[in-house]
């Protein structure tokens, strides 16, 4: 055991020394040259560390004939293959992430973001519990917000008497963004049904317009300009290389 330490330290040393200005041919481990970019992936001591031991385990798995195991062979170009798929992706990413690129596509897409966005309260109704009866208290005079916390089976706005955080469209089920964003504020539905579910829903104040600033849209719009560039990419290169999505 100390020797095989003793060897660890020794070549890490020789990386280490390597790193400091030797040329490229003069860096190897076990017979593995170690390029500067190899080097660059392995900063500080540990990771070099880390790195003598993979290439002593590479020497190793050529040493025994490991290293020409087909099913290793098979992993090696499926790891191969995907670290350079990645890096064509990392690259078309840094290129769809420059500010004036996203902000065209802001300009371009902002009138389809806006969106309606309603305060609201609801009742969420138990499952015992008869609609129509909590209707008629809302109608004899009771306060909405009281009938919800006694009522709502809705525990996270039961407590604030049914109040919701601001909903827009695709936060919601459209049967019960449908029947909101048609009440006047300091109304309430009949009972809606989504679902399993029952709601009564009360506008707490007029439906707004709003539109996301670009900052917060930002993420959303790399990403979809990402899989656009991809998309196209993809294309042209089966295009070019006649290949078919039923080839293998």
């Amino acid at each position: 055991m100390p020797g095989v330490i003793l060897i660890r330290s020794l070549l890490l040393n020789t990386l280490l020394l390597a790193s400091c200005g030797q040329g490229a041919d003069a860096r190897s481990v076990a017979g593995t040259v170690v390029t500067d970019a190899d080097l660059a992936l392995a900063e500080g001591p540990a990771a070099r560390a880390a790195l003598v031991d993979e290439l002593l385990l590479l020497r190793h798995a050529k040493d025994t004939g490991l290293i020409k195991d087909p099913v290793l062979q098979a992993a090696l170009h499926r790891s191969e293959r995907r670290l350079v798929a990645q890096r064509v992706i990392d690259d078309i990413n840094k290129d769809v992430a420059v500010e004036a690129t996203l902000r065209a596509l802001y300009a371009e897409r902002k009138p389809g973001l806006t969106q309606t966005q309603l305060h609201l309260a609801h009742i969420l109704l138990p499952r015992d519990v008869d609609g129509d009866t909590i209707r008629a208290r809302l109608r004899a005079g009771e306060a909405f917000e009281d009938v919800a916390r006694a009522v709502s089976a809705d525990g996270a706005t039961a407590t604030v008497g049914g109040a919701m955080p601001p909903v827009v469209a695709s936060l919601v089920e459209p049967a019960f963004f449908a029947a909101a964003e048609v009440l006047a504020p300091g109304t309430w539905s009949d009972v809606v049904i989504v679902g399993e579910q029952r709601h009564i829903i009360k506008a707490l104040a007029a439906a707004e317009r709003i539109t996301p600033t670009f900052e917060e849209v930002r993420g959303a719009l790399q990403a979809e300009l990402l899989r656009t560039r991809r998309t196209e990419l993809l294309q042209q290169l089966r295009e070019r290389y006649e290949v078919k999505s039923g080839d293998l």
